[in-house]
């Protein structure tokens, strides 16, 4: 038997009926969404995030993930609710995605029942939009929502390489090694659990083209349950 990339070994007990060793695979659970936004709603993130793109500031001061106290990411961000009074109403991006992410019940498409009936009583979320330019990067790290979502997508012709997303198949105490990685392809949408180690890899490409816009930008939507 060829063992996979993600799978681990689990003993099963010494009942020689039964293999004493067994091979178990360890699923990453997750949702990818192609051509997410229409063409309306992917036009109106566009023109917010070319206005909000003047704003961004050092992804240093957008509350990042951190690792014995070391920040874990290099980039630019802003979040919607820090930058609008009241972002549900005033930003079309946060309308747009609250709409097809609890509206629609996007989550429901999980294949695990549990995961499935824990969505089902998300009552908050928040926003944020990231930019990256040559360089910057995500170490491993995890989120501190339940389900993160992210969305990639180009106000104007791409002109970076790298900047892939590594998503882990275990979390920070699991030590995990193995990983699904996914592409950051305009109009995608993916999902999953926010204890997941994910990274997101350095970005390449010139300081001129990124100050023009051409580097990687991604809309990140933390979902949970409010605090009681």
């Amino acid at each position: 038997m060829v063992e996979h990339p993600l799978w681990e070994r689990a003993a099963v007990g010494s009942n020689p009926i039964v293999p004493i060793r067994v091979l178990v695979m360890k699923r990453v659970p997750f949702i990818v969404k192609e051509n997410f936004l229409n063409e309306d709603e992917l036009s109106l993130v566009v023109k917010e995030s070319t206005d909000l793109f003047q704003y961004l500031i050092d992804g240093k001061k957008t509350n990042p993930a951190t690792l014995d106290g070391k920040i874990l990411k290099q980039n630019m961000g802003i979040h919607y609710h820090d930058y609008y009074d009241n972002a549900h109403t005033s930003s079309d991006t946060v309308k747009i995605f609250n709409r097809k992410v609890f509206e629609d019940a996007l989550y429901n498409e999980f294949e695990v029942e549990v995961l499935r009936d824990l969505c089902y009583n998300m009552d908050w979320s928040g926003m944020m939009l990231s930019y990256y330019k040559n360089g910057d990067h995500y170490k491993p790290h995890y989120d501190g929502s339940f389900i993160t979502g992210l969305y990639w997508f180009d106000i104007k012709p791409r002109k970076f390489t790298g900047g892939e997303l590594y998503l882990y198949n275990g979390t920070q105490r699991d030590n995990p090694q193995h990983l699904v990685p996914f592409q950051p392809k305009n109009n995608r949408f993916i999902a999953f659990p926010s204890c997941y180690m994910h990274e997101v890899k350095p970005v390449v490409i010139s300081d001129e083209l990124a100050n023009q816009g051409h580097g990687r930008f991604c809309i990140s939507v933390f979902c949970g349950h409010k605090s009681t």
